[in-house]
Parts: C-alpha cells; sequence; structure tokens
C-alpha cells in the first residue's frame, strides 16, 4: 500500500505587488524576512519616473520588510501595520492572506500592514 502525500497542506506562494513612489530616487530594493533582509536579491522596477514596484511570489503568512532607497533603508509609508525591531527601528508588516480578494492590482494584492503585537523572546 502507498502513502499519500497531503499537498493540500503546502502553502501554495500568492502573487504580491509592492509600489513605492520616491521622484528623487536612483535605486529601490526590497528587505526583509522573505529574503534574509539581502536587498540586493530584490531590486525594484521603475515604471515611470518615481514609480517602482516589485511583484513577489510568497506563501502565506506575515512579512517584515524595508525599502532600501539608495542606500537608505526606510519604512513602506504606505503600511499599516509596524513592528519593533531589534535596532530600535520599526520594519513595515506585510500580511499575504490566502484566496485575497483586495483589488487594486492585477495580482493579489497583499496588506502592508499599524503596529503588530511584540514577539516575546523567551532566554
Amino acid at each position: 500500500m502507498k502513502a499519500e502525500m497531503n499537498t493540500s497542506t503546502k502553502k501554495k506562494p500568492i502573487a504580491v505587488r509592492l509600489e513605492f513612489h520616491d521622484d528623487q530616487a536612483k535605486t529601490v530594493c526590497v528587505a526583509g524576512t522573505f529574503n534574509d533582509w539581502h536587498p540586493k536579491s530584490t531590486p525594484m522596477l521603475t515604471t515611470g519616473p518615481g514609480q517602482w514596484i516589485k511583484e513577489l511570489a510568497l506563501p502565506p503568512g506575515i512579512y517584515e520588510y524595508q525599502y532600501v532607497v539608495d542606500g537608505r533603508w526606510i519604512n513602506d509609508p504606505q503600511a499599516v501595520k509596524s513592528t519593533p525591531n531589534p535596532l530600535g527601528g520599526r520594519n513595515s508588516v506585510l500580511v499575504v492572506e490566502q484566496n485575497n480578494t483586495k483589488s487594486g492590482t492585477g495580482s493579489s494584492l497583499a496588506t502592508p500592514c499599524s503596529k503588530l503585537p511584540e514577539k516575546r523572546r523567551h532566554s
């Protein structure tokens, strides 16, 4: 008898679009928990003067991130949620939901979600 693998428990990636606006930016990247905070691995594309986008395929979950604009780390001005980071600043929070029905782009739109409860760390 063969054991069948249950694939229904796997989280399928959802197409997510991040958008950023800065008329002065020369380069914009995204760094976060989804790419081990490596900004150069996730550059955004310019779609016009000051308009930047990046489409990602992420499994449902909660992700922390920041934009890296010409070397400066900044929070997403459109994010409604943020959480403290270990460096004394804050990270923007992105919530990716399965079967997301929000409109706004051709892709499923993740919610750059104000403050989530802090995670307590056990020593």
